[in-house]
């Protein structure tokens, strides 16, 4: 007898956090799918978020190799070898935006983590 995991109930929530999308294909649900069958979607979703994470988290270290080359090159801090990396960016409009530190992250790629130094950085700039 196999363990199961899945939980019918969370997942058109899985598979928008695996996807990007909720699973519209009604096969999850469907009477003649198996539970092994809905295992094994499951697992899948599971592992498309680790996999989303585990690059999410190498974009992350690459930027912060950025700033650390940023600060070799003469960046005087931290906070200055960040505003030297999004101007390299060249980012259009950016002074016309109102959540400039999110979409700094969304154009970077970055996790939204960076999002509250960002505003630190817009906020000592003024």
């Amino acid at each position: 007898m196999s363990t199961y995991t899945f939980d019918s109930n969370l997942w058109s929530d899985l598979s928008k956090d695996a996807w990007g999308y909720r699973d519209r294909s009604g096969f999850f649900y469907a009477e003649t799918t198996t539970d092994d069958q809905r295992q094994r979607l499951w697992d899948s979703a599971l592992e498309a978020i680790e996999d989303a994470s585990n690059e999410q988290k190498k974009r992350d270290l690459d930027f912060e190799r950025s700033i650390e080359n940023a600060l070799l090159l003469g960046a005087s801090n931290r906070i200055d070898a960040i505003r030297w990396l999004i101007e390299a960016e060249s980012i259009e409009g950016i002074d016309d935006m109102h959540d400039k530190s999110g979409y700094i992250c969304y154009h970077m790629n970055l996790s939204y983590a960076y999002a509250n130094e960002f505003d630190n950085l817009f906020c000592n700039a003024a």
